[in-house]
């Protein structure tokens, strides 16, 4: 049986109050009066977003030429091309600036890298704001060479300096160099020594590849008991070199130090501060003599067992060190570095020599002075590359220098 639903059951379930809350509703709804007599009231919005908004209509304040992030500068403005053109640069951590999509994605990752790779604190170091460097290069460098086998006298050597002239050309993290032996531009003659490096450096580490080549020999300092073993000056033509390395190196106080401020003007160091290093070095040498071109008076004296070595070995050694920045005063900074290695050299069967492995010893040594002034910047660097190797029945150790002179802009 079905219930039928009297006012009295709508009073008991909702309460007299609700009974007459329904009754003015329906009497609106029949008469097309309003059921309150409470006034309208206004809608208000937060203007969060540049939006103003009033009953019954919305309107826009915000324009599509606005900037988005910078007060006072219009969407034109913010155009990558617009403030190249009007500034002559742009600021890669500016976040306002509108490059093409697929730039805008390599600007973010570069960003996220810069901050969690090349973040320094302010008071130590401070970013220049330029992304390109350009310098000309005095590079000057010579190898030496040691040379002992078991039980019998060394020999030392020592090549002229090849005066080279270069071009170094940098973009934010990234360098490349290239030089040249000058004494061979205007003569015509084949370039016998030359050299790349090419760079990496950021807050946190350096990298370094490096690339040697003589092919144009060296001279004897000291050969066995010649000369009662006094220092002598004979050329030897019969010397080669190929000499690959790659570096790297993790700087531990890198919030206040900054490698770069000295060694390639990419930072204004503000104080003077150091770090501790550590990282890898893993290299590759060919070296080959062939004692049968040497002076007649050295040869009368040569008592070696072979007349031609060879050395051909690759090396992988842990190194460590520590590297100071000394700031003079405001446009002047200098530093000193020392890395040290050692490790493990493995010889390839076309050497003289053929032990497969051998105690390897190596690291590098730095120097610089730098001065900057606004865009100019000016300096001199000094760098030893130290490769060896040592077993029972022969040590060898190679070790290149290099001095560069240098002035440069910035843009």
């Amino acid at each position: 049986m079905s219930k039928r639903l009297c006012i009295a059951d709508i009073i008991n379930h909702t309460g007299a109050y609700g009974f007459a809350l329904m009754l003015l509703a329906l009497w609106a709804v029949l008469t097309g009066c309003p059921a309150t007599a409470m006034p309208p009231q206004k809608l208000e919005m937060p203007d969060a977003i540049g939006l103003t908004t009033i009953p019954d209509s919305i309107t826009t304040r915000m324009a599509v030429t606005d900037s988005l992030t910078v007060p006072g500068r219009t969407y034109a403005e913010n155009g990558w091309l617009y403030r190249l053109r009007k500034y002559h640069y742009i600021d890669t951590r500016d976040e306002s600036v509108r490059y093409p999509r697929f730039i805008d994605f390599c600007m973010r990752v570069y960003r996220w890298a810069d901050r969690t790779f090349n973040s320094h604190d302010p008071n130590y170091v401070k970013g220049d704001g330029r992304n390109w460097k350009a310098m000309i290069v005095s590079d000057n460098w010579t190898d030496a060479y040691t040379f002992r086998p078991h039980k019998l006298s060394p020999i030392y050597m020592l090549s002229q300096p090849y005066a080279n002239l270069g071009l170094t050309l940098k973009y934010m993290a990234a360098s490349l160099s290239y030089s040249v032996d000058v004494g061979t531009i205007f003569s015509g003659n084949k370039p016998q020594h030359n050299k790349w490096d090419f760079g990496f450096s950021c807050a946190l580490f350096n990298i370094e590849l490096h690339y040697w080549k003589n092919d144009g020999g060296t001279y004897i300092r000291r050969f066995s008991e010649y000369n009662h073993g006094q220092l002598i000056k004979k050329y030897f033509e019969g010397l080669t070199l190929t000499g690959y390395q790659a570096m790297g190196y993790y700087f531990f106080n890198n919030k206040k130090f900054s490698w770069g401020a000295a060694q390639s003007n990419s930072n204004n160091q503000l104080r003077s501060a150091g770090s501790a290093t550590l990282g890898f070095d893993v290299s590759s040498y060919t070296v080959d003599f062939d004692f049968t071109k040497l002076p007649t008076e050295l040869l009368n004296v040569y008592d070696y067992p072979f007349d031609q070595y060879r050395f051909h070995y690759q090396s992988y050694r842990l190194i460590g060190g520590y590297s100071y920045n000394w700031v003079i005063n405001k446009h002047l900074v200098a530093n000193i570095s020392a890395i040290p290695g050692m490790g493990i050299s493995v010889s390839d069967y076309s050497s003289t020599y053929g032990a497969k492995r051998m105690f390897s010893i190596g690291g590098k040594g730095a120097a610089a002075l730098s001065y900057y002034n606004k865009r100019f910047f000016a300096g001199i660097n000094a760098a030893l590359h130290l490769n060896g190797f040592i077993n029972k029945r022969v040590g060898f150790a190679s070790v290149i220098q290099n001095y560069q002179a240098a002035i440069g802009l910035k843009f």
